[in-house]
């Protein structure tokens, strides 16, 4: 078939995604489009560019966020923010990597699909940014100033990577590559340094957009069931006004290194630690070999060999005798190269060159005597599984795959192409080719960096005194006139923030009308059967020849004061040797056998009684094809014969646990303060903090200080919720795939008929007094949460509280906390029982409180013309008929029969929304004003902020206790 000016490069049926893909060039630009045809309604779109920086001011980062706020065709201010909350949208985002910027978007409508397209092309091409420094101002970054002519810097991006860069994984990736990458775009970070952001000029930044936002930079991917003339049609309407350019994006290698490059640094941190017990060692490597996809996938699989497996003896080695506390792999696969790293936390710097021998040896030993061949077939069979399962968002997966070999001038219909690749590494396992690729591209590189990075106090302070100082030396430089100047451009920042789009300009923007939508809630198949005791939920559904099972036990018999303990437990099992295998035979077992075997708590609510909780354990598991006997005999020799008086084995575990949590809360903390916040009122929440929350992360931290004193006493504990936790009382077995497999399995389920039955009902919540807390971290950023229990306080949920969350989240929040006040985002949720606002890497602590507190006079002054209150109810539409996968499909639907949940509500739900009106919402008012006034709130963030707003909170505590404290 041909079409209208472009010219097919390529077509091939891609029989593994069930797709044909056409490789087009745009005749008259050069630019490059990948068409995905296939039965999928969800249909995909993303534009890329290849984007190579030349410093680490964050002028990509900046410019993606910048293209977004307003274009030639779309005047609205925030055109983004506009389609997040007014369109059918199921993904929505931009992305900055090191090398390339991506626009991806998805939806399932025709129209909204094409009106999504509109927006993002005319937004790319024909920014308001390059003739608005306002924009630029906001996005990335401008000078405040106070009641008293004092200058501060502030911006959505600067914020952003304040908050980015504040844990201690993200600087040591950002000092490994900058040692790594010398001399070319990778030392540079993409992101932005905030101590470089402010070195960014508006000049500058517009010369990035003219050099490398050209059709000829340009790759354009489009996925799903639509029309493919008609897309293509519509993207010549954009091509057709451009010329070919030579926009020189070029992606430089690096040089070979004369030697091993050895490089000592520090990362940055307020806490007491030394470099004899918290110094990161790392040993990277650029690997030799030609990038192709199936060079990626050995690649991957022998990361995972060497240094995630536990399998692996080098981690086994590294971690013996308390030489590090975590091993881990620092890189990305999402540039030029592949890289090799194995990294170690909780080391002392002095043993940098024992590490460098061990590592050496380890790899040179593998080379030359061989990986086990079963460890390499379970890493094999788990590549699989990631590569056979469609992602609910498919098309903008495929879309950044494709990106991986495209943009380095590889063919990206073979990067979504693996079938052949994986058969080759079948057939050829057994032949040395992952031995020989060890020892030609890793150890025979010449690319490598041997990398201590230590703590040192006082970084951050320093750099923040540079800034201050750099900030005084350019006011001291102005003129008077020239800070009247700076005045009214911050001042004319100020008035574009807080002033409305005009209705000219929201009605730019590309609207569905409600005829348009298809107006059905979520339905999910759900067969529901007793025998033998257990309840079976069978989902039929199409799932590729996988089959996804949970078994999901009732622990109402475990007492609270043990649930500290279970979180512990379910870490342990599957990660420690059993009676029949020795961990690395268990963990090979595992893989050859399963997609996974997973141990998790979970806490389920009654929706129609009010604290009436249920705490359950799920092992969940997934198998190719219907050979679930295996797997089955794994989780029974797991449930039944571990190993837990191997005491140095749980020391290794809680320390790996207590180092990731403590990252993880670093750069997630608005999740764990909602948590909080919630656990004050919710008695499934208050299990969840001792599962998995803030007093999870100090019961493993006290453990790990303490460990020697109190091994008796932890394993001991261990033991006893072990003999106690597998109950067959109320036993729920969750199905997922074919009727035919399903059969199979459910007579293979009689298995669990040896556990036994636990009658007693021991979990009893009680709530400890409320407080508002906050968390001192290391973070130079704030996570502010506010919640309050939504029912408790006489509010009976409908479907209009998503509407009206949308309307807070996407208009008054939005543009308060995110544009106003330079956070990276915000939010709130109103739910059928709790609430909460939350904001997250934000700068401010007493602003955005103070803004949550004046929510309710929003809706009070509330004005929304028909066409704005239609579109605020189409965006909120998704809600109730969210996308999902299929393994997603079968997990909601236990969910939903846990909680009592019956699935017409959603039908109801999604009728009180469509009806919705003004007055409804402005008669939430009351609601939102008592939310606030009930004043449940946790902050984790920057230690100064905290200590300068200390009369807000009734408690004030670190998230990383200092060496000795309990």
């Amino acid at each position: 078939m041909k079409y209208n000016n472009y010219k097919i490069i390529k077509e091939k049926l891609i029989n593994e995604i069930d797709s044909k893909a056409i490789l087009l060039e745009h005749e008259k630009t050069g630019a490059r489009v990948l068409k995905v045809e296939n039965s999928d309604n969800n249909k995909a779109f993303c534009i890329s560019f290849r984007t190579v920086p030349n410093d680490s001011t964050g002028v990509a980062h900046i410019m993606e966020h910048s293209v977004l706020n307003g274009s030639r065709k779309f005047k609205a201010k925030e055109p983004f923010m506009e389609l997040y909350k007014t369109s059918l949208q199921t993904f929505l985002n931009a992305m900055t990597y090191p090398d390339k910027t991506m626009y991806p978007i998805a939806s399932r409508n025709e129209k909204d699909f094409f009106n999504l397209m509109d927006v993002y092309l005319d937004a790319v091409f024909y920014p308001e940014v390059k003739d608005n420094k306002l924009i630029f101002m906001q996005e990335g970054w401008h000078y405040e100033i106070d009641e008293n002519d004092d200058l501060s810097v502030s911006g959505v991006v600067f914020s952003e990577m304040k908050g980015a860069m504040s844990g201690s994984e993200d600087q040591l990736e950002d000092i490994i590559f900058r040692n790594l990458y010398k001399g070319t775009t990778y030392m540079y970070n993409s992101g932005g340094d905030p101590y470089e952001i402010p070195n960014l000029t508006y000049e500058n930044f517009k010369a990035f957009h003219d050099r490398f936002y050209k059709p000829s930079n340009s790759y354009i991917f489009l996925y799903g069931d639509g029309n493919t003339t008609k897309e293509l049609e519509f993207l010549d309407g954009y091509l057709k006004d451009f010329e070919k350019t030579c926009p020189n994006s070029e992606i430089k290698p690096v040089g070979d290194f004369k030697s091993l490059k050895i490089v000592n640094e520090f990362y940055s941190t307020d806490d007491d630690l030394t470099e004899k017990e918290d110094t990161f060692l790392t040993y990277s490597i650029i690997e030799k070999c030609d990038r192709s996809p199936l060079d990626r996938i050995i690649s991957n699989i022998l990361s995972s060999a060497i240094v995630e497996s536990n399998a692996s003896k080098l981690k086994r080695k590294l971690l013996e005798n308390s030489f590090c506390k975590d091993v881990f792999s620092v890189g990305t696969d999402v540039i030029r190269d592949c890289v090799f790293n194995i990294s170690i936390k909780g080391a002392n710097k002095e043993d940098l060159y024992k590490f460098k021998e061990i590592v050496e040896e380890g790899l040179e030993d593998m080379a030359k005597n061989g990986i086990s061949k079963d460890l390499l077939l379970s890493l094999l069979n788990a590549k699989e599984y990631k590569l056979r399962e469609f992602d609910k968002h498919a098309g903008v997966v495929f879309a950044i795959n494709a990106m991986n070999s495209w943009a380095y001038e590889k063919d990206p219909i073979e990067a979504l192409s693996f079938e052949e690749d994986l058969k080759y590494l079948r057939e050829n396992i057994d032949k040395g080719i992952f031995e020989k690729y060890l020892e030609e591209n890793i150890l025979g590189s010449k690319n490598k960096l041997l990398l201590s990075a230590s703590p040192k106090q006082g970084l951050y302070e320093e750099k923040e005194k540079e800034l201050s100082k750099k900030i005084k030396d350019f006011k001291d430089s102005l003129s008077k006139e020239e800070f009247e100047k700076l005045k009214e451009e911050t001042a004319a920042l100020k008035l574009m923030q807080e002033s409305e789009d005009t209705k000219e300009n929201k009605m730019t923007i590309p609207k569905l009308k409600l005829s348009d939508v298809e107006k059905k809630g979520l339905k999910l198949p759900c067969e529901i059967s007793r025998e033998d005791g257990k309840t079976f939920l069978y989902h039929d559904i199409f799932t590729g020849k996988i089959s996804y099972y949970d078994f999901s036990f009732d622990l109402g018999h475990i007492s609270f004061d043990k649930l500290n303990y279970l979180s512990l437990l379910t870490s342990i099992l599957g990660q420690i040797e059993t009676k029949k295998y020795s961990l690395e035979e268990l963990t090979e077992e595992t893989f050859k056998a399963t997609g996974y075997i997973l141990f998790n708590p979970i806490t389920y609510e009654d929706r129609l009684k009010d604290d009436d909780y249920k705490l359950r354990l799920n092992i969940s598991s997934k198998v190719l094809g219907d050979d679930f006997e295996k797997g089955l005999d794994l989780i029974l020799e797991i449930a039944k014969n571990s190993n837990l008086d191997d005491e140095k084995r749980i020391k290794e575990i809680i320390q790996m646990q207590k180092s990731r949590l403590e990252s993880i809360i670093v750069s997630n903390g608005n999740s764990f303060m909602t948590s909080r916040a919630i656990s004050e009122f919710s008695k499934t929440c208050r299990i969840d903090e001792e599962l998995r929350g803030i007093n999870y992360f100090y019961f493993l931290q006290d453990l790990e200080n303490n460990f020697d004193l109190k091994k008796e006493e932890i394993i001991a504990n261990l033991k006893e919720v072990y003999k106690n936790l597998f109950n067959k009382k109320d036993l729920v077995v969750n199905f997922t795939g074919s009727k035919k497999e399903f059969d199979k399995f459910k007579k293979l389920s009689k298995k669990l008929d040896i556990f036994e039955e636990f009658e007693e009902d021991n979990l009893r919540v009680e709530f400890s007094s409320r407080s508002n807390e906050a968390f001192n971290s290391s973070s130079s950023v704030n996570y502010v949460v506010k919640a309050a229990p939504v029912k408790k306080l006489g509010y009976k949920y409908t479907g209009k509280f998503e509407v009206l969350s949308n309307l807070i989240s996407r208009e008054f929040l939005y543009n308060e906390i995110r544009a106003i006040g330079g956070a990276y985002g915000t939010g709130i949720s109103i739910g059928e029982k709790n609430s909460f606002l939350f904001s997250y890497r934000d700068p401010n602590l007493r602003k955005t409180i103070e803004t949550y507190d004046k929510t309710y006079k929003f809706l009070e002054n509330l004005e929304l013309e028909d066409y704005e209150l239609d579109s605020l109810i189409i965006g909120s539409i998704s809600a109730f008929d969210p996308l999902l996968t299929k393994e997603q499909i079968g997990k909601l639907s236990l969910s939903m029969y846990l909680n009592n949940y019956d699935e017409n509500l959603m039908d109801k739900y999604l009728e009180e929304a469509i009806n919705t009106t003004v007055y409804d919402l402005k008669s939430y008012s009351k609601m939102l004003k008592d939310i606030c006034e009930y004043n449940s709130l946790k902050v984790l963030g920057k230690k100064s902020d905290i200590e300068e707003n200390k009369d807000l909170f009734d408690d004030i505590k670190d998230i990383i206790l200092k060496k000795g404290d309990r």
